[in-house]
């Protein structure tokens, strides 16, 4: 039986370094990644903006359930749907919350034994692609959130 089955931390750092991590928690801004919430899907609709506004007021203000708990649920949701971009910047976030790399490798799993291993390995190449655009914004010495944003949309093209 393996470490992470028996309750220890598996090491994945060999993804992204705990200083890396540390570097991005020192610029991260949960109130800019609420604004880019609320705006993204704003700009590309405007007159549906009151739907993700509300969202987003409601699951990042206005409900007991705690920043990484929510974090964790939306990133066993969006895995499940396969969509790499939403799935990165809630692993983004849910890092920023508190996650660590073992406990979004475990969520990615369980979503992906209920789910299906297309799922899991999907989820496991967003999980690397993600580290890798945040391991090179930290290189680049800008781990503010709107250029983690930016650099992760960029990462996958949209």
């Amino acid at each position: 039986m393996n470490d992470s089955a028996e309750g220890q931390a598996v090491d994945m750092s060999f993804l992204l370094k705990d200083t890396e991590i540390e570097s991005l928690r020192k610029g991260y801004n949960a109130e800019v990644m609420k604004a880019a919430s609320k705006g993204g899907i704003a700009q590309v609709y405007p007159p549906g903006a009151p739907f993700p506004e509300g969202v987003v007021d409601w699951l990042y203000e206005g409900t007991p359930i705690a920043p990484r708990d929510r974090e964790r649920c939306l990133i066993a949701l969006l895995a499940q749907r396969q969509d790499g971009v939403m799935l990165a910047i809630h692993i983004y976030w849910g890092l920023m919350e508190g996650l660590g790399l073992d406990e979004i490798g475990r969520t990615l799993l369980l979503s992906g034994a209920y789910t299906g291993i297309p799922n899991y390995t999907a989820g496991l190449f967003t999980l690397k692609k993600t580290c890798a655009a945040l391991k090179g914004v930290v290189a680049a010495g800008d781990a503010q959130s709107p250029t983690v944003l930016g650099g992760l949309l960029k990462e996958f093209n949209v």
